[in-house]
């Protein structure tokens, strides 16, 4: 269910959050975390105009950074968690084995951030029942370069079985369509 409103996430809230929203299987649309700097009250993504701009394609949840961070990150696996301004893409089909690449993570340190965050996020497709990266490349150069890091990765990782669990998304072990 996607609404025109953010939502504002609380400490008490993040272990339902994370079992019965994030982790749902038959969830068809992405969830936006927008999170504040350090010490701030508002995030630098202004979260009720994304909310707005994204209604009927995803869900935008604020939390703020501190003691909801620090709970959330406790509730996911490594590597899938946000905090310190930055912006968390969790697109449909997210487990407990996800690959941390086809949930994007954004940094937003400055105001010049905001503009290419909001525009990377607005690329998000409408609601769909596969999972897959919504960021996909359109030209060849992209596309080389995904194929690029894909090879570090895989030759990174020590083993076979390591390299091929990497690659694989969390949806039925089937590859990302990031390439597409």
């Amino acid at each position: 269910m996607t609404t025109k409103e953010p939502r504002i996430l609380g400490v008490e809230e993040v272990e339902a959050f994370v079992r019965y929203e994030l982790f749902d299987p038959g969830r068809n649309e992405a969830i936006v975390a927008v999170t504040t700097r350090s010490g701030e009250p508002e995030p630098l993504i202004p979260p009720a105009r994304l909310a707005q701009e994204l209604a009927g394609k995803a869900r935008v949840v604020v939390i703020p950074t501190g003691v909801v961070t620090w709970r959330l990150t406790s509730e996911l696996p490594a590597r899938l968690g946000v905090y310190g301004g930055a912006v968390r893409v969790w697109m449909p089909g997210l487990s407990p084995g996800s690959d941390p690449f086809v949930h994007p993570l954004m940094m937003v340190f400055t105001q010049e951030d905001v503009a290419r965050v909001v525009a990377r996020i607005r690329s998000i497709p409408g609601s769909r029942s596969q999972c897959g990266s919504p960021f996909r490349f359109r030209s060849r150069t992209g596309r080389r370069h995904l194929r690029r890091f894909r090879r570090v990765r895989k030759s990174s990782s020590g083993s076979a079985a390591t390299s091929r669990a990497i690659g694989r998304s969390s949806c039925s072990g089937s590859r990302s369509s990031a390439t597409s």
